[in-house]
């Protein structure tokens, strides 16, 4: 009984296994067919771009970027970092050329301003050695009695009581000591010096050159308040021969204190008064300056 029973075991196991296998076949058959076929003839490969509109896709896959590693685009981020650095470098350095560019024309204007300066003092030492001369040569540094200059006003009449009390050296030495300060350009002891002979001789017959001196010596310290109320005492005085001097430098005032109208005011009546003298044609200068420059 025993013998049959393990016969029957045996003959079941034998049948499970054959069934397995059975079912394995298909399996084992499909990958020899797999391996037969990958280590034969390879299938041919198709090119896309005879396939319609196959060049176009072909194209658009050749213009594809190709994939870039890590390292490949971190490198490229730095790369473009660098770029944006130096595009703001650049837009500084620009913003500084348009500065120095600015600054550069400020400094040309202030240039032509001082230069406008310039030429304005040189008018006035010029005008001042012009005269000079013209004192030299009619005495009055020798202590010569007769006019200062060929403009010289005549003498103001004084009063009895006045001639009898001053002495005409006395008042040509005090008169020649300021105008000798003048000459030395010794602004300040000019100033003093004139203001006394003033005091001393209101009436005195160095009057309306003591006043336009003593406007000068203001004028070249840049003064020009004070310096217009002596221009203006002589122009006041229709009868002065230096009115047209005067009337030139008190022009010349209210132009440096930007006082335009004035100016061009006294200049056109230079100009009509006093024809072809030279401070009309100083006044006609002047006057095309002030067009130029929109004043």
């Amino acid at each position: 009984m025993a013998i049959t029973v393990l016969r029957t075991t045996r003959t079941t196991g034998r049948l499970r296994m054959a069934g397995g296998l059975c079912c394995l076949l298909p399996g084992l058959l499909s990958i020899t067919t797999f391996t037969h076929a990958a280590s034969g003839d390879l299938a041919p490969v198709e090119d896309i771009s005879q396939r319609p509109g196959g060049a176009k896709s072909a194209a658009r896959l050749a213009a594809q970027p190709p994939v870039l590693p890590i390292e490949a685009r971190v490198e490229q981020l730095e790369r473009t970092l660098q770029n944006q650095s130096l595009v703001e470098l650049l837009t500084q350095l620009q913003a500084l050329q348009q500065e120095v560019q600015r600054l550069q024309g400020m400094v040309e204007e202030q240039g032509h301003v001082l230069e406008g300066v310039k030429n304005r003092q040189r008018d006035l030492y010029l005008d001042i050695d012009r005269r000079m001369g013209n004192l030299e040569r009619q005495g009055v540094a020798g202590g010569g009695q007769g006019a200062l200059n060929a403009s010289a006003p005549p003498a103001v009449p004084v009063t009895p009581a006045l001639a009898e009390a001053a002495d005409p050296a006395q008042e040509q030495a005090l008169y020649q000591e300021a105008f000798t300060h003048l000459k030395e350009a010794r602004y300040e002891q000019a100033i003093a010096a004139f203001k006394d002979y003033l005091g001393q001789y209101p009436n005195g017959k160095f009057l309306d050159n003591a006043h336009y001196w003593l406007g000068e010596s203001y004028y070249a310290t840049r003064q020009f308040d004070p310096a217009r109320q002596h221009f203006g005492k002589v122009e006041a005085n229709r009868d002065s021969a230096k009115r047209a001097d005067a009337m030139l430098k008190l022009g010349y005032s209210h132009y440096e204190i930007k006082e335009w109208e004035q100016a061009r005011a006294l200049f056109e009546a230079l100009i009509t008064q006093y024809p072809g003298t030279t401070a009309e044609r100083l006044a006609k200068k002047r006057l095309q300056d002030m067009t130029q420059a929109g004043h």
